[in-house]
C-alpha cells in the first residue's frame, strides 16, 4: 500500500514539475533570448516543448539509481528554481 501511494505521488508530481519547468523556460525566452536575438516568443506550450525535447536529448549526469524518487524530485524542483532567480536576476540587468 504505501509503495503504491508513492507511486501515485510521482506521477502526479510530474506533470506539475513539466508546468513550472515550462512556464521557466517561456520566462526566460521571452525575457533574455527573445530581444536579444530578435526571436519570436514562445508561448507555454511551445516553451514546455521545447524543455521537454531538450531534457531528452541531453544525457543526465549519470544517475546513480541510489536517491529515493522523492529526492531526486525535490532536486529537480530546487535546480528549476535556482535557474529562475539566476535567469530573473539577469532579466532585471538588461
Amino acid at each position: 500500500m504505501n509503495q503504491s501511494i508513492r507511486c501515485i505521488g510521482a506521477l502526479l508530481s510530474i506533470p506539475v514539475v513539466v508546468a513550472i519547468s515550462g512556464w521557466v523556460t517561456m520566462y526566460l525566452w521571452n525575457g533574455i533570448i527573445s530581444p536579444t536575438f530578435g526571436l519570436m516568443s514562445l508561448s507555454f506550450w511551445q516553451a514546455a516543448g521545447v524543455d521537454l525535447f531538450i531534457t531528452w536529448i541531453v544525457p543526465s549526469d549519470g544517475d546513480s539509481g541510489q536517491q529515493s524518487a522523492r529526492i531526486k524530485m525535490g532536486w529537480i524542483v530546487v535546480r528549476i528554481l535556482l535557474v529562475l532567480v539566476i535567469g530573473w536576476v539577469i532579466i532585471q540587468n538588461i
